[in-house]
């Protein structure tokens, strides 16, 4: 677990748009490749746009994986990709993300990048943030992120912050409906945060509750707390292969990300704040 702060400058009116991009999959058969493209056009396309990389960017399952199943694996790998499997998935990834290579402020390690990293001498995700040339940190699997906003050009120290509180995520497929969004209060049940989002479980659900508190002057105020699931870029099932979580209980995955919005006020509850389900299937 690690912090870190990221400041930035606007305006009031000014609008920050951050996104949740994680469980990509990259190598995986059922990795939503057409989906994943769009998402990334969206945020290129998308003004003022920062990414936080939430964890499981490629599968990272190796023949001397117990999860291992060759029918699993993209078809345009072959077997010769085996003997360097995380290290190629990388490779073609970071590609694939360097139209935003400069918009991520922060990343998350997912289960998949632990998992190789702990029997293997290798961590792929600092591969991926090596080949992207990103200075933005590793968090570690959970982490927070101080978003500071500064909104005088010749102040150096925010005015006010919201803290983002992230967590690759735990949790299965769940069996009922409301289970993505209860998994979530209870990932962050014992955490402060203004944003709690964590990912994993491959299904997009949000809420938002209202905490009061007591301000420096005695006065009764409320603040917004905003809770997410994060989408993925994984299919639970597709047809022609196979994949680990088709046989899982629980809906289909949500393919897509959160998005934040952050409309910049005088002062923090004066902004607008908003958590989005950004669908690309």
């Amino acid at each position: 677990m690690e912090i870190c702060q990221k400041n930035l400058h606007y305006k009031i009116n000014d609008e920050i748009n951050v996104f949740f991009l994680g469980d990509i999959h990259e190598g995986s058969a059922n990795h939503a490749s057409k989906p994943f493209k769009r998402a990334i056009q969206y945020i290129v396309d998308t003004p003022d746009s920062y990414v936080i990389g939430m964890g499981d960017y490629a599968d990272c399952i190796t023949h001397r994986d117990k999860r291992f199943n060759p029918s699993e694996i993209d078809r345009s790998y072959s077997i010769r990709d085996l003997k360097d499997l995380p290290n190629i998935q990388m490779n073609r990834l970071a590609k694939q993300l360097d139209p935003i290579r400069d918009k991520f402020i922060a990343w998350l390690y997912g289960n998949h990048e632990e998992a190789f990293s702990k029997y293997n001498s290798f961590d792929p995700l600092a591969k991926l943030v090596y080949l992207m040339g990103s200075d933005a940190p590793r968090l570690g699997y959970t982490g927070v992120l101080r978003l500071g906003i500064i909104r005088q050009d010749n102040r150096k120290t925010p005015n006010y912050y919201f803290d983002i509180d992230l967590n690759h995520g735990e949790g299965g497929g769940g069996r009922r409906e409301g289970y993505p969004i209860n998994i979530v209060h209870d990932v962050f049940r014992w955490t402060s945060g203004d944003i709690k989002v964590m990912g994993h479980i491959h299904q997009m659900a949000t809420d938002c509750k209202k905490f009061s508190f007591v301000d420096r002057n005695l006065n009764m105020k409320m603040q917004k707390v905003l809770y997410g699931s994060n989408g993925c870029f994984m299919y639970k099932r597709k047809e022609g292969t196979r994949g680990y979580f088709e046989s899982k209980p629980g809906p289909y995955s949500g393919i897509g990300m959160l998005h934040l919005q952050i409309k910049v006020g005088h002062g923090k509850q004066d902004c607008r704040l908003n958590l989005i389900e950004r669908e690309f299937d």
